[in-house]
C-alpha cells in the first residue's frame, strides 16, 4: 500500500505486555485492548488523539473514561473493589 500501517496488528513488548490494535494511516483506529503481565487489562475506543476507555486491574478496581497519554484524564468513574465510586 502507501508504506503506512493499516488493519489489525498484534505486538508483544519486550516488557510482556500484549497489544492488540487496529490501525488506520499508522494512527491507533477503533477498538483496541492491552494485555498487561500482572493482570490487568484495558480495552479502548481510540480515533486519532481521542481516547476512551475501560482499564479492568487485576485486584478488582475498574476505571471507565477518558484517557490521555495512558493516564487516566477529563469523565470518568473508578469503581473499587470494596464498593466506592469515584466520578
Amino acid at each position: 500500500s502507501n508504506g503506512m500501517l493499516n488493519g489489525r496488528a498484534h505486538c508483544q513488548y519486550n516488557t510482556g505486555e500484549l497489544v492488540v490494535c487496529p490501525f488506520m494511516n499508522n494512527l491507533a483506529h477503533g477498538y483496541g485492548s492491552i494485555y498487561y503481565p500482572n493482570g490487568d487489562y484495558y480495552r479502548r475506543i481510540q480515533y486519532g488523539e481521542r481516547v476512551k476507555g475501560r482499564l479492568e486491574l487485576a485486584k478488582g478496581s475498574i476505571y471507565t473514561g477518558e484517557f490521555v497519554e495512558g493516564r487516566y484524564h477529563g469523565a470518568g468513574k473508578f469503581a473499587m473493589l470494596d464498593g466506592r465510586i469515584y466520578e
